[in-house]
């Protein structure tokens, strides 16, 4: 099927209805409204057709193909695409890499809080344990003042 504009096929894809892939000689472009060539990403109907593959037409001049890779090939549409696919390879990458680092991050704060509450049971049974000191060291002291005033009798009685 030819257009004014550039060669159209329709493609079996995903959609019960096909898709529309056309072909613009001059200047070389190529079109296709799948999902994917209608957010402007490249989509396996546009690339099979630019390697000179049969991406599944139903309708249109499938002798055109070869001359469709024939002109790809003065263009750096592979080279960019395999830019393309490297980038988001590397995305992919960078982003399980930072789902790591925050998983490790998540593991170390949960292990510094439980340092954390360990070290605060720790404290807080040290504190305790210097109340009772404390405590243990006033009643000795009282004890002993209790002692040497009941020595101060006992010497005074004596002394007498």
């Amino acid at each position: 099927m030819e257009n004014p504009q550039g060669l159209v096929f329709l493609v079996k894809g995903s959609s019960p209805e096909p898709y529309e892939v056309i072909f613009y000689p001059l200047p070389f472009s190529i079109s296709c409204d799948c999902t994917a060539g209608k957010n402007g990403l490249p989509c396996k109907h546009r690339l099979a057709m630019l390697a000179g593959q049969d991406p599944g037409i139903i309708e249109g001049d499938t002798s055109f193909l070869p001359q469709i890779a024939e002109a790809t090939k003065h263009t750096n549409i592979f080279d960019v695409l395999d830019a393309w696919e490297n980038a988001k390879k590397e995305k992919s990458n960078a982003r399980k890499r930072t789902d790591q680092a925050f998983k490790n991050y998540k593991e170390d704060r949960i292990d510094f809080l439980l340092k954390i509450k360990k070290t605060d049971q720790a404290a807080v049974k040290s504190h305790k344990a210097l109340e009772t000191a404390i405590e243990e060291e006033a009643s000795a002291e009282k004890k002993v003042a209790e002692i040497v005033k009941a020595a101060s009798v006992v010497f005074t009685r004596l002394g007498r």
